[in-house]
């Protein structure tokens, strides 16, 4: 979509001296030089400081975010439900504790997770009858180690919200 394989990339922003930049400031370089398009530029931005280590896996500019999906085989507002329920969530968040910042029926659901500065935000899709899916974002993780802790507790905890509501 850039017109430039990732190689070319990293060579350009090599001999412009990427390295010695920030974020933002290579974001704009590509747009003023190089009039890659804004989502575009995010990525070729993200790319290039991975692959020369500026930028660990899962690190953004708040701290590591990790992600986990389950497609569970009950109705959309169920699955919200399971979240948004103080109840309901008690039954399989077993291992943490969250409550709710906001939230937008059926769509997508932001948290405070308790005893950090973490967030969690959690996306709801439909997959058709009595199917639907619960994408989570964990947010604002302190470091790469808490990342991988984190993705590893979300499979499970995912894996148990499927077997609690499907059992139901």
């Amino acid at each position: 979509a850039t017109g430039r394989y990732w190689l070319e990339w990293i060579s350009i922003l090599d001999a412009w001296g990427g390295r010695g930049h920030k974020h933002g400031e290579i974001v704009e370089y590509l747009s003023r030089e190089h009039s890659v398009p804004p989502w575009w530029r995010q990525a070729v931005t993200n790319g290039y400081e991975r692959a020369t280590g500026m930028r660990k896996k899962h690190q953004q500019a708040d701290g590591f975010t990790v992600y986990a999906s389950k497609t569970v085989g009950v109705p959309l507002e169920v699955l919200f439900d399971a979240f948004v329920d103080d109840a309901k969530r008690a039954a399989w968040l077993e291992d943490g504790a969250m409550s709710v910042r906001g939230a937008q029926p059926d769509k997508v659901a932001r948290f405070d997770w308790a005893g950090d500065e973490s967030r969690v935000m959690v996306t709801f899709e439909g997959k058709g009858p009595g199917r639907a899916a619960a994408h989570v974002a964990h947010e604002r993780l302190p470091d790469a180690a808490s990342g991988e802790a984190a993705k590893s507790a979300w499979r499970a905890r995912l894996a148990a919200l499927k077997s609690s509501l499907e059992a139901s």
